[in-house]
């Protein structure tokens, strides 16, 4: 799934309608970069529901140490993920990530 297909899914997932790409539009407004930006991701995650934080948390847990326990401590990797492993997750925890690309 492209850097872009991600900003859009997640904008989209949290409420935002009135983004878009391309500025051909003369009323656009820029989709957030989640896949970069830990602060637009940490609002991304403000939106998960009590009950999805226990799929996300196993959907970065396995983003960041994929191969189960090669990392010493994986509760200081998974608080330092990056904005693009935390956009993975989260679209795995919604099930909108796509294979590919």
């Amino acid at each position: 799934m492209n850097i872009n297909k991600q900003n859009i899914a997640i904008a989209e997932l949290c409420g935002r309608t009135d983004h878009t790409l391309s500025s051909e539009d003369d009323d656009f407004r820029e989709c957030p970069s989640y896949t970069s930006d830990l602060n637009a991701m940490h609002d991304a995650e403000a939106t998960l529901q009590w009950i999805q934080t226990d799929a996300y948390l196993d959907a970065l847990a396995r983003i960041v140490d994929p191969h189960h326990g090669y990392r010493m401590n994986l509760t200081f990797a998974i608080a330092v993920a990056t904005a693009a492993q935390r956009a993975e997750a989260f679209l795995h925890t919604m099930g909108k990530w796509e294979d590919g690309e």
